[in-house]
């Protein structure tokens, strides 16, 4: 449908429509400011240039510190905004790739919204995180290939491949699709001539190769910079000792990179979750999202009995997508699993669209007037998202997307709370202070030091990276004695470990500070 040039226009424009709509609303639920944890990070080091924790994401990094560069509020604020400029750019994708499988305008409309109003993504489109980015990423993959494939232009091949290079620097899961993407190219491409098979494969690799040059590149620079509030100063460097390594292990690019694609802290967590609690995880999301998960899988249902060759192989490519994603989602042995659905949401927003379309044409059918179902899709549309969305209006009001946690809200609902006390730790701390504290608190901290007021001297450091084994590291303590006898060393928790070794005392709210004995 998206070959007639009135058709194109039209999705174009609606398309434009559904991403303006769907910002509108993220940026009314966004979160206002500074938070904690994850989001802090990278709320911090898009402004710094720093590696993030593994996988180091330096694409996300620098599309970050250009919204950090936007006069729109303080920089938290638009770094948070990326990821709702960039959920309104999956939906709207979406939206042309439910088009792609010659599906109406409605059903169309409405997988768009299903995905953006999914409550786990609704909540990672109003923080700073990697997760809206990598959808975005990876439905204009999906876009790229079903273009190929309608219009036999390799170019589409060779950009759906330099965005799968691309996203080594933004998120991993992005590349787990890898596989089926391949096999749908395969089977698609099975039927041309030699030559033309041999050319798609060609544009293919050479725009795998181009994107992963860009990724490496941006890898290669924002190393090279070395940021002081970047991952590798205040979490690894200081304790390598806790992993058995030396600074000889660390001290080139290729080991620096291999350690955020390998990292020995979550080595043993991949594919690791025991197959009852695998299960568990299963039912759990198919309780949750039951309205999400019955579209899809009538959608598929649908597409996969469809006469069309070509919409079967295209469901093909959507479903072995989404096992994929679900074989990383749901065995990934990680307190934040959820965090990994998003490729799952879009494949499922797919075919939820896919699943009404088929259900007004079946409607349609048995009314014996195919001119109905238009009408019919509109209606059916139109009561589901009303029983889909019953909590909008109330997010609207609060201004708070669905599918918080309580402990979420804070961040929401009190505004510069966490920079304020970020801010009162750092107060009456010297300008080179060095201060060892939680994950949870680290990047507030460098945030109200360098981005808030400038203080390039403080070094913050996370006390225990290891959070499974709260030991404090050698090479920790051997950092420790280089230091202390010309710079103050600062704990914001007790460090029971060190108790022996240094006096402690007391040295504001939440501050202890060591001292040789």
């Amino acid at each position: 449908m998206l070959m007639n040039t009135r058709f194109a226009r039209f999705d174009i424009a609606a398309a434009i429509l559904l991403f303006s709509g769907c910002l509108i609303v993220y940026i009314r639920t966004l979160a206002p400011g500074l938070l904690n944890g994850d989001s802090a990070e990278f709320q911090t080091i898009a402004y710094t240039l720093g590696i993030a924790h593994p996988s180091g994401y330096p694409i996300y990094v620098l599309i970050g510190k250009i919204f950090t560069l936007l006069p729109i509020g303080e920089v938290a604020y638009r770094v948070n905004l990326l990821s709702a400029v960039a959920a309104a750019i999956a939906a709207a994708l979406t939206y042309l790739i439910i088009r792609q499988f010659e599906s109406d305008v409605a059903p169309a409309v409405f997988g768009a919204l299903m995905l953006a109003l999914v409550p786990r993504f609704w909540k990672f489109a109003t923080i700073a995180e990697v997760y809206t980015l990598s959808a975005a990423v990876l439905a204009s993959i999906f876009f790229c290939v079903l273009k190929w494939n309608e219009t036999k232009n390799a170019v589409w091949i060779a950009l759906a491949g330099m965005l799968g290079g691309v996203s080594l620097g933004i998120h991993l899961s992005v590349a787990l699709t890898a596989p089926a993407i391949v096999i749908y190219i395969f089977i698609s491409a099975a039927a041309e001539r030699e030559p033309r098979y041999k050319a798609v494969t060609r544009h293919a690799l050479l725009g795998a190769a181009a994107g992963l040059v860009i990724f490496l590149l941006a890898f290669l620079y924002i190393d090279h910079r070395n940021a002081p509030a970047g991952y590798y100063n205040s979490v690894i460097l200081p304790s390598l000792s806790t992993w058995d390594m030396t600074p000889a292990d660390f001290d080139s690019p290729t080991e620096r990179l291999a350690y955020l694609f390998f990292p020995p802290q979550f080595s043993g967590s991949l594919f690791a979750l025991p197959i009852h609690n695998v299960s568990a995880r299963l039912k759990d999301f198919v309780s949750e999202h039951r309205l999400l998960s019955l579209l899809a899988f009538i959608g598929f249902v649908f597409s996969i009995a469809s006469k069309d060759i070509a919409k079967r192989k295209k469901s093909l490519f959507l479903i072995l997508v989404w096992l994929s994603s679900a074989a990383f989602a749901f065995t990934y042995d990680v307190f934040d699993y959820y965090a990994f659905y998003y490729p799952i949401f879009l494949s499922m927003g797919i075919f939820a669209g896919l699943g009404v379309h088929g259900a007004a044409k079946s409607i349609s059918a048995w009314m014996k007037n195919p001119r109905l179902i238009p009408h019919t899709s509109w209606l059916l549309c139109g009561a589901l998202l009303v029983l889909f969305a019953k909590d909008f209006h109330s997010a609207w009001q609060d201004k708070l997307p669905t599918g918080l946690d309580e402990w979420d809200r804070y961040g929401y609902q009190s505004p510069g709370a966490y920079k304020f006390k970020s801010e009162k730790i750092i107060e009456p701390l010297e300008d080179n202070a060095i201060v060892f504290t939680n994950w949870s608190k680290l990047y507030g901290l460098y945030y109200a030091a360098i981005v808030v007021h400038g203080k390039t001297g403080m070094d913050f450091h996370q006390t225990y990276p290891q959070e499974d084994a709260y030991r404090i590291a050698d090479s920790l303590i051997d950092y420790i004695e280089a230091n202390i006898d010309s710079r103050p060393v600062y704990f914001t928790m007790y460090p029971t470990p060190l108790a022996d070794r240094y006096n402690i005392t007391p040295a504001g709210a939440d501050l202890f500070r060591i001292h040789r004995k």
